[in-house]
């Protein structure tokens, strides 16, 4: 059970107080010199504009630059983020204008043997199943929006372990698909200035809802050497060889 979201000005202000002693480390990401901080969902925030303007004053009076503040765009909430007192967004890795059609049992053929492994033969009536090669291609050919949005990829998802039913599950992830889809979107990363080249991947050990980078029994350290080849790729004038020891 999750704890109860309340609000207030106090709260606010012992938040970031709290979070300035983390701001101040030399190893805090930054962009521009400013401290990067991430919220989630911050449209279930009362008056989200009062409580950025909290925290930019109060990390101010602590003697830190002006917060970079984001907001993670989640689900239908795509929101310009000044709007909300936030100075850009972070996509959220499952869009729901990316995903596509929902896929049946019969489908792909990976959906057939988790079906049967699982022996959940309703899987994919009960839960919300789609394609991991529909939703990278859907995401490589997203077009920019009007204001500054930081790109998000994920090794795959199936949060089916910790739901009963409607989950969303993808299918036919691969560590090949996850380079191919991290390869692209650090190109298109690179036409931005270089304090804001920044590229997020959710997740590095999230197992309750099917998406790490940590080393694990079925894929091994794939989706790291996945990631290391991306990263090379992508930062290599196009055209030019990627392959590289593996």
């Amino acid at each position: 059970m999750l704890m109860d979201q309340t609000y207030s000005t106090e709260d606010d202000l012992a938040h970031i107080r709290w979070l300035c002693e983390a701001f101040r480390d030399p190893r805090y990401i930054r962009v521009e010199g400013r401290p990067l901080f991430l919220v989630y969902r911050a449209g279930d925030l009362p008056d989200p504009v009062r409580t950025t303007s909290i925290w930019r004053e109060e990390a101010l009076r602590q003697g830190l630059d002006d917060l970079f503040l984001c907001r993670v765009e989640s689900y239908w909430d795509n929101r310009d983020p000044h709007l909300m007192g936030f100075d850009a967004a972070v996509e959220f890795v499952l869009e729901f204008s990316l995903r596509g059609s929902r896929v049946g049992p019969t489908g792909l053929r990976q959906l057939d043997r988790v079906l049967r492994k699982a022996r959940i033969a309703r899987r994919y009536e009960v839960n919300r199943v789609y394609s991991y090669e529909t939703f990278v291609r859907n995401a490589l050919a997203r077009p920019n929006c009007g204001y500054e949005r930081f790109r998000c990829v994920t090794p795959s998802w199936d949060n089916s372990a910790r739901r009963n039913w409607d989950a969303t599950i993808m299918v036919g992830s691969s560590p090949k698909l996850y380079r191919e889809w991290l390869e692209g979107i650090v190109r298109q990363t690179l036409s931005k200035p270089p304090d804001r080249r920044i590229v997020f991947i959710n997740a590095w050990n999230e197992w309750a809802e099917g998406n790490h980078l940590e080393p694990c029994q079925r894929w091994g350290r794939a989706y790291l050497q996945e990631t290391r080849q991306a990263l090379v790729a992508g930062l290599r004038p196009i055209g030019q060889s990627v392959l590289e020891p593996r």
